[in-house]
């Protein structure tokens, strides 16, 4: 029978030299083709390569019987979920011992657009005319991989998708259904599985799959990054000062995992530091990079006058990144701008400038060069203004208001709107406002910030506030703006945080700076946010001779009451810690330590065990701190700031002005 199989295989559907039905060969190859940047094969190459070895089923010394029939691929957007993917379709035909096998190739975002069918034409609807043929090949094949890409994408009501089954491969069901009929081993119950998620729609993936093997796609390591920016920044000297300033940024270096996003850094960062501009300011935060990196392609016509001709394109880009914003859309056809009124023409200079991006496999298709373009160009959408709007734009698509971004429902349902929050209120500083005016000759409006500050009443929160503390510090701090963090934390007293990144202590210290009547503040930081050796000093090591601190927890709590003058210097401390680890620049802070308060208090909770009280008064002794245990007959003597380690040292000196070294 499979002799027979073979020779039909070979009439139908014609062979090439290696036995392999060449409509099941030519595919993948394809697809592997469209996806490389042909100048970085080798960064690329390496990425992927590490990352296959993570993937049970293509190894050879791994019997069938061992490996596991679902693998898992997740990741951020555009860390090469999709290349990884790609490239598995290649290597299994390797290691595939099986004579007969084949792979199958489903992108979400690209079979949104289908109208229900059945399995039989959703996995033939590329060769429509093969499908009787196909489907034998499926009941015969001993090894079939099936690849879905991108599941996060997939535009379906929560709960559909683990109710409406189905196992009949000819009943027409809409794509999304098949998709997890798959997925549940409703179709081809023995397939071999690779799915790629962002870490958003793991969750749901998980009611679908069972035991599957998670696989995290990190995209460019920090030696990547290094080897990208050199390659593409020909200067050693300016390719590494470029590289040492995006580290001063968390949430940017993170970004820079993904190579769109390397790619846009070493653009932007190389016409500063020919020009002879200081590329730090453009770092300080994503929105101030995305927004440097936006106006470069559009600069200033002879005489310093806007563009006014982007005006129109500006427009229609706004409207088309805030309507997939909303819609969970990052593939766009000809098709999407209609209810727009936008053409493709009125895009085009933004193709050119490559802000937007041909799809690699469909030529009438296009996207962002990454979702976190999208997302601030959305943001943008809400403070620009256009001549001849009457109406605002969104109220005729399906794009909510600006308070609907800041809903933790919404948010629930769409997890791409907290970062489109945090650059709007990057774009809410006032000097970034104006870039965009002098550069597209539109104008800017604060309105939305006013907006989701407003309190209807002394005991409603504004709309801002509804998103949880950490995340309003992460908007404000986005902003820049030390007199707008002051107005929007005004009635800020007591507030209490778990920062668990770099980037949560960096908007943490910021933003408390700015609060005038914060009375009680309780924080515990997550062991890896500050250096170990900086852990290990506030361990005090007087304490861990008495094993009080000897079995530390995995973060440190940090509690402290006093008048906000205290708490602002604090602030400043902790300030000083990231800025030293994160090389990020922020100031002097004895420029912005507040007037000395009569007394100053600080605890430290490490685990459960150590209380330590750093301690100085007015009219004190220079230069001297205080020790305490959890037990008042523990104290240790007043102990000179020279006797701690120096990173405790350095803390504690920050802390309480009247100690020097």
């Amino acid at each position: 029978m499979l002799r027979d199989l073979e020779e039909s295989l070979q009439k139908e559907a014609g062979e090439e030299e290696d036995g392999k039905p060449s409509f099941l060969k030519d595919k993948p190859a394809s697809a592997w083709k469209s996806t490389f940047w042909p100048e970085d094969s080798d960064i690329f190459y390496d990425v992927t390569q590490r990352n296959q070895k993570l993937i049970p089923f293509l190894s050879p010394l791994m019997g069938p019987e061992a490996r596991p029939h679902t693998v898992v691929l997740h990741g951020a957007a555009g860390v090469g979920k999709t290349t990884q993917a790609k490239r598995t379709l290649l290597d299994w035909s390797e290691f595939s011992q099986s004579p007969l096998h084949c792979a199958f190739y489903l992108s979400c975002r690209e079979l949104n657009r289908m109208i229900p069918c059945s399995f039989a034409e959703l996995i033939c609807r590329d060769c429509p005319e093969m499908q009787d043929v196909v489907l034998e090949v499926l009941t015969r094949a001993e090894n079939v991989l099936f690849v879905v890409d991108g599941f996060e994408e997939l535009k379906v009501p929560a709960g559909v998708l683990i109710h409406d089954i189905c196992s009949d491969w000819n009943q027409k069901k809409p794509v999304p259904v098949l998709l997890s009929s798959l997925l549940k081993r409703k179709m081809v119950a023995k397939a071999t599985l690779l799915v790629t998620t962002r870490p958003e729609a793991l969750r749901e993936l998980l009611l679908l799959v069972e035991q599957p093997l998670l696989v995290e796609v990190e995209g460019f390591s920090e030696a990547d990054r290094e080897l990208f920016f050199l390659r593409h920044l020909e200067d050693t000297d300016q390719a590494r000062r470029a590289l040492d300033t995006v580290k001063h940024s968390p949430a940017l270096f993170h970004l820079g995992t993904a190579p769109a996003v390397c790619q846009l850094l070493c653009a932007s960062l190389k016409l500063l530091m020919d020009s002879g501009e200081d590329p730090g300011l453009a770092c300080q935060t994503t929105t101030s990079l995305f927004l440097r990196f936006l106006c470069d392609q559009f600069p200033p016509a002879p005489g310093g006058h806007p563009q006014h001709h982007l005006r129109r394109p500006l427009k229609a880009l706004c409207l088309l990144a805030a309507q997939g914003l909303w819609t969970r859309v990052s593939l766009f056809d000809t098709e999407d701008l209609e209810p727009l009124e936008v053409e493709e023409a009125d895009l085009r200079p933004f193709l050119d400038k490559h802000v937007l991006q041909r799809d690699r496999d469909h030529e009438d298709c296009f996207s962002f060069i990454h979702l976190s373009m999208q997302q601030f160009l959305a943001a943008a959408f809400y403070i620009l203004r256009f001549p001849g709007d009457s109406e605002w734009p969104g109220s005729r698509l399906d794009i909510r208001g600006v308070q609907e971004l800041f809903s933790t429902e919404a948010r629930a349902r769409n997890p791409q709107l907290a970062q489109a929050g945090r650059f709007l209120w990057g774009l809410l500083n006032g000097a970034r406002a104006r870039e965009l005016e002098a550069t597209f000759g539109c104008q800017a409006s604060l309105e939305a910030g006013q907006e989701l500050l407003k309190r209807t009443s002394e005991e409603e929160e504004p709309v801002l506030w509804a998103v949880g503390l950490l995340e309003v510090l992460h908007c404000l701090y986005e902003s820049r703006d030390p007199e707008l963090v002051s107005k929007a934390t005004a009635t800020l007293k007591d507030a209490s945080l778990q920062l668990a990144t770099s980037q949560d202590l960096l908007s943490c210290s910021f933003c408390l700076r700015q609060c005038q009547d914060l009375q009680r503040l309780s924080l515990r930081v997550a062991k890896g946010v500050l250096p170990e050796e900086e852990m290990a000093a506030l361990e005090l090591d007087a304490l861990d001779g008495r094993g009080e601190a000897r079995h530390c927890g995995s973060s440190l709590e940090v509690s402290h009451h006093g008048q906000g003058g205290d708490l602002r210097g604090w602030a400043a401390g902790v300030m000083a810690s990231a800025s030293h680890n994160w090389g990020t620049s922020v100031g002097s802070c004895e420029g912005s330590r507040a007037p000395w308060a009569p007394s100053y208090s600080l605890v430290l909770l490490w685990g459960s065990h150590v209380f330590v009280d750093l301690c100085a008064q007015r009219g004190a002794s220079r230069g001297a701190c205080r020790v305490l245990s959890p037990d008042p007959a523990h104290s240790l003597p007043q102990t000179p700031p020279t006797a701690f380690p120096r990173p405790q040292r350095s803390l504690c000196c920050t802390w309480g002005p009247l100690c020097h070294t």
